[in-house]
């Protein structure tokens, strides 16, 4: 029985065309005869020809991964009398500072912060304090985080302070703008089962000539890996060991494919995959661990939803047949990889968007968390009626609250009732029969105010998870999911797009923290949009929360809204201002956000 076919969404090895595959079904060869070096040749002078070299430039293959032939010119440069300026950005910076160190190279490091781009001044700027300095080591994509390093920039700074420059573009060569005769690389590293969309068993270094005559009677390190022998044998046709044949064969027909289609045109079309792919996430809520206008054409990394794990969201993207990436350790458990390299179409993005959203489903269908709707007021403004039973085209507001919860895989929901409660019940009952759905009624509903009634609730908040929100909003229900599946714990939905007339409960952030929330404008240069009447906790959060209420409770009596409450936890909680995107919604208050809701709102969601 043959294995599942996997869209692999890794950043190599990848997904690799049939024509490849197949060139892996020729005659076996001896290493040692015509045949094979004649297809060597052929390899090594289309692997100078996609880096954009010249006949000053020549390349090896080295049967290993790309961390063998990083090796093999970090162990070369350790024979500098001067330094490697290592520029780290990620773990793959941090592997090449490692290897020339186990060589007893003089490294000297410059750290960026893994979420903002490298700057080039800093890099200028030590080149200028320390003339030590003979040698630049960069990685062009660093798939840590999906950023892509400005190689152009840093390669000018290079040839103007005459530094040899030693780029690691594992990830990059064969989809990003890449030339070593116009960036002047000295050394340049790839590895064809990544973006060249070959088979993994051999890697690369392409180089200038001139440079590796320098080191020819510099002491050698290696044996297996020692870059002039290589060069040497592989120049005469020969090879001073036995090299990885089949994925010659395979490289041979990958190049032929690459140069076809040209590396424009493939990187073209890795870009039309990444924005299917990250224009799909984004739309869910997922949040992207750096702009995405920093990285890469083939990999972006996203931070994970707080109420799941690395391992469930893999696990069940692998069972419906899907492979995401880990994140590196450096960026914690919280982070998930989603790589476009290979023969990836857009059917595959567009299948994979669509299991994704069928994985969280079934993920959220064994948590937990329990979600509250507070439905007990009265409209009065509408001249005293309940508001989760106004209709809105075919639905009441609370059959489309509870629809738009369900259709999230969340199944435990309590309903705090109060005005008219019985028609309420009735209402949900007949149209969610099989739904887990229970309620809470708040006979002093007419006295009343929300922070009541969501205190009702205690025995439920306080052991779980949670979310809770206003019965009375009509909205897209796409708005759900930038609650649901953003990193942090504690979240309040906030429209940025709002601005304050007086009604509206403004919330105030400062660093990506709420300060404060009310009916006011006391931070106008905090302001971070109106509270939509949506927000998720954790159960410790929880708790705080019902001391809160009770502390409030106890001082003014029924009569309190939770978000004075709340006001006062985002002294003691991190609560999270998650900002939406341009997504309809209204609360209804008032004849005229009827009016609004029936003529705006509504034939923009459906329903």
């Amino acid at each position: 029985m043959g294995r599942k076919k996997m869209v692999l969404l890794n950043p190599g090895p990848v997904m690799i065309s049939e024509k490849v595959r197949k060139s892996l079904m020729q005659p076996d060869i001896c290493h040692r005869e015509y045949e094979f070096f004649k297809i060597q040749r052929r390899v090594r002078e289309k692997l100078v020809k996609v880096c954009g070299g010249d006949d000053r430039f020549s390349s090896v293959v080295i049967t290993g991964s790309g961390t063998a032939s990083l090796e093999a010119v970090a162990s070369l440069l350790s024979n500098l009398d001067g330094k490697i300026l290592v520029i780290n950005n990620g773990t793959y910076g941090e592997r090449i500072k490692k290897i020339a160190e186990i060589y007893g190279a003089k490294t000297k490091e410059i750290k960026f912060d893994l979420e903002k781009p490298i700057s080039v001044s800093e890099i200028e700027s030590v080149l200028k304090e320390d003339p030590s300095i003979e040698a630049i080591a960069v990685v062009h994509h660093e798939t840590t985080t999906g950023m892509l390093n400005p190689l152009d920039e840093i390669s000018k700074i290079a040839k103007q302070y005459g530094k040899i420059l030693f780029v690691d573009a594992i990830s990059s060569v064969g989809a990003e703008k890449l030339s070593i005769k116009d960036y002047d690389i000295d050394f340049c590293v790839g590895d064809p089962n990544k973006c060249i969309q070959s088979i993994p068993g051999v890697s690369f270094v392409c180089f200038k000539k001139s440079t590796l005559e320098k080191f020819r009677k510099k002491p050698r390190k290696l044996f297996y890996l020692d870059l002039i022998t290589l060069y040497d044998f592989q120049e005469k046709d020969d090879t001073p060991f036995t090299p990885a044949v089949h994925a010659f064969y395979a490289l041979d027909a990958a190049l032929d494919e690459l140069l076809r289609e040209g590396v424009d045109r493939r990187r073209a079309r890795y870009r039309m995959r990444a924005e299917e792919l990250r224009g799909g996430l984004i739309s869910m809520g997922f949040e992207s661990f750096i702009p995405l206008e920093y990285c890469s054409s083939t990999l972006a990394s996203f931070k994970l939803p707080a109420d799941l794990t690395y391992e469930e969201l893999h696990d069940e993207l692998k069972r419906r047949g899907f492979i995401i990436y880990a994140p590196q350790p450096v960026l914690g458990s919280r982070v998930f990889r989603i790589a476009n390299m290979g023969e990836l179409t857009r059917r595959h993005t567009e299948s994979f968007i669509s299991n994704l959203e069928s994985a969280l489903k079934s993920l959220r269908g064994r948590k937990t968390t329990e979600v509250i709707i507070l439905a007990a007021g009265v409209g009065k403004r509408l001249g005293k009626v309940s508001k989760p039973m106004l209709r809105f085209g075919r639905k009441t507001l609370i059959e489309r609250n509870i629809r738009n919860i369900l259709e999230t895989g969340l199944k435990n929901i309590t309903v705090v009732t109060g005005y008219l409660e019985d028609k309420v019940k009735k209402t949900v009952k007949e149209k969610f029969s099989r739904a887990n759905i229970r309620f809470i009624s708040n006979p002093a509903y007419d006295s009343s105010g929300s922070g009541y009634s969501l205190l009702l609730a205690e025995r439920i908040f306080r052991n779980n998870d949670f979310i809770f929100m206003d019965a009375d909003i009509l909205y897209d229900e796409r708005i759900l999911n930038f609650l649901l599946n953003c990193s942090h714990e504690n979240v309040a939905l906030v429209d940025p797009r709002s601005g304050f007339k007086g009604e509206e409960v403004s919330v105030f952030a400062r660093e990506d923290r709420v300060i404060g929330l009310g009916k006011d404008m006391r931070y106008p240069e905090l302001y971070a949009g109106e509270a939509i009447g949506m927000y998720r906790f954790s159960k410790s959060a929880g708790a705080a929360l019902a001391n809160e209420l009770k502390a409030m409770l106890e001082k003014r009596g029924r009569n309190v809204e939770y978000e004075d409450v709340l006001d006062l936890l985002a002294k003691q909680v991190s609560i999270y201002p998650r900002r939406i995107p341009p997504l309809p919604w209204i609360e209804i208050d008032t004849e005229e956000d009827m009016i609004r809701a029936e003529k705006i709102i509504l034939p923009k969601i459906g329903g």
